[in-house]
């Protein structure tokens, strides 16, 4: 279970979305929150609490004790009541300074908003969240702004919570359903959660057809033969339901953004549809940044789904 959960907070609204999941995740996992400023990269535009009006300077920048204060005013909220939790502020370039914090306080899952402000130039913290995917190797879920929180009362009542998981055929890729299934547990628990498993391909690489050969291939046992193959079942220890499919497509992005906006007959939202999806971050070894056109950079560019980002071995 994840344990110690950091939570990078810039002293705005969207930033401190990220405190509901987190509260949730630490309350199921009987862990502890980390919350942690970096000052110096601040720019006080939109403020989220009545405390941070009175501690805007003339240069908009934070002192120690500015943060200080505005940290604890969170530890004393409602929403973080009864939890185990810990301040850190720092100083320093804000993704590199995040990335090692998060390993200096041994945090294994880390839970930001992106599109907070952050940084003197008011950089969108939407940037520094891709530095910290790229360069972290610790597990980071990703919510966005105007999205929907993967918890209750925002999920549909009654209805599980479905996690879009995209795979390939990798030993890499499949790296991510141990992190997919424990976050699933976290928000929901065993049984209101499903991992929906995808391995979006080429039409010529999933289905390769030799002359003469007619009809529709069997999909199915071709993901799920890629998982039952491993040394272990992933899932075994979760007890989590997952369901398989196989889709053909050469844009892997798009295919993922589709399936998660499925629609009912009736033109309404289908209350299965995936609320969340995951990728892993094999592909991104060795940027700072997401790539242009990268999987990750389009899914983020066209969803306002929370993202769980995994680390996985390139």
């Amino acid at each position: 279970m994840f344990e110690r959960i950091f939570v990078p907070l810039d002293g705005s609204a969207r930033a401190e979305r990220a405190l509901d999941v987190a509260a949730h995740i630490a309350r199921a996992s009987h862990g502890k929150i980390i919350l942690v400023c970096i000052i110096n990269h601040f720019i006080l535009g939109a403020l989220a609490s009545p405390v941070l009006a009175n501690l805007q300077s003339a240069e908009d920048t934070w002192s120690i004790d500015d943060a200080e204060t505005y940290l604890q005013s969170l530890v004393d909220a409602p929403e973080l009541s009864g939890l185990w939790t810990e301040k850190a502020v720092m100083s320093g370039p804000i993704a590199a300074t995040l990335v090692n914090a998060a390993a200096t306080y041994s945090a294994n899952l880390i839970v930001m908003c992106s599109h907070g402000h952050s940084g003197v130039v008011s950089r969108p913290l939407g940037s520094v969240a891709e530095k910290v995917v790229c360069r972290t190797t610790i597990p980071v879920l990703l919510l966005r702004e105007h999205g929907t929180l993967p918890i209750e009362p925002y999920l549909d009542a009654g209805k599980p919570l479905r996690i879009l998981v995209a795979l390939n055929n990798s030993s890499s890729s499949h790296a991510i359903l141990k992190p997919t299934a424990e976050l699933a547990v976290s928000l929901v628990g065993p049984a209101s959660g499903i991992l929906h498993l995808i391995r979006v391909t080429a039409p010529t690489e999933l289905t390769p057809q030799t002359p003469g050969q007619q009809g529709e291939p069997d999909r199915e046992p071709t993901l799920s033969m890629a998982i039952t193959d491993l040394p272990e079942d992933p899932l075994a220890d979760y007890k989590i339901a997952a369901r398989w499919d196989a889709l053909e497509s050469r844009d892997v992005a798009e295919a993922l953004v589709q399936i998660k906006e499925t629609e009912a007959g009736n033109g309404t939202k289908d209350s299965n549809a995936c609320k969340v999806i995951a990728i892993a971050t094999h592909e991104l070894a060795g940027y700072q940044q997401f790539p242009r056109g990268s999987v990750a950079a389009r899914v983020m560019a066209e969803t306002t789904l929370p993202i769980f980002f995994a680390h996985t071995p390139a």
